[in-house]
């Protein structure tokens, strides 16, 4: 029997309550019961055996070939994400950060952030499934980028190209869109070149 949760603590607390038997969840909300003893891996469903976990063979190596799964998190705002926010962006920049630069708490917001992106592409990196040496810090930028000057410049766009950019269908494609280019840049290829930083 298939039971839906709306997250994986729920689903969690329900597996060592022992009200369901089993539960497929993100490694996120499994690991810290795991290192406690609470609950026990059975299987995960990346292509290769994860780093965090070498022991916990992988469906595949069980013998479900098929059960592949990746979960991938998106940063994301409102549809209606009001003009002003994007203004005040615009204004911050204009007095080059001033504002910010005085904060205490800036960093703090936003250091998490990356750090999540950061272990995301190592454990990607080492399944295979991402390309190596990928700058967590450059490739939040770009995803902020692609939402940020069709959001910021729709009004001057639409005027230029003759569509309105903000219809629910236009929204949709240009998230597709943002979806395919940063998937066809971070997802591993056999020849992938290694990405050097200094």
């Amino acid at each position: 029997v298939h039971v839906s949760y709306k997250g994986g603590a729920p689903a969690m607390t329900d597996l060592i309550g022992r009200q369901i038997p089993a539960a497929i969840t993100a490694l996120s909300s499994a690991m810290p019961h795991l290192r406690a003893g609470r609950v026990r891996a059975l299987a995960t469903t990346a292509r290769a055996r994860l780093a965090d976990l070498p022991e916990v063979a992988t469906f595949s190596e069980a013998g479900f070939a098929q059960r592949v799964a990746t979960t991938w998190f998106s940063l994301s705002g409102p549809a209606g994400m009001p003009p002003n926010v994007v203004a005040l962006l615009n204004s911050e920049n204009m007095h080059r950060a001033g504002h910010l630069k005085r904060s205490a708490r800036i960093r703090q917001m936003n250091s998490p952030l990356i750090e999540v992106l950061a272990g995301v592409l190592k454990r990607g990196e080492e399944s295979g499934e991402l390309r190596s040496g990928i700058d967590a810090m450059q490739l939040y930028i770009s995803i902020a980028g692609l939402a940020y000057f069709y959001l910021s410049n729709k009004h001057t766009l639409g005027a230029i190209f003759g569509r309105d950019l903000m219809t629910p269908a236009a929204r949709e494609e240009r998230l597709a869109h943002m979806c395919d280019v940063i998937l066809g840049y971070v997802v591993a290829r056999p020849s992938s070149p290694t990405r050097r930083h200094r």
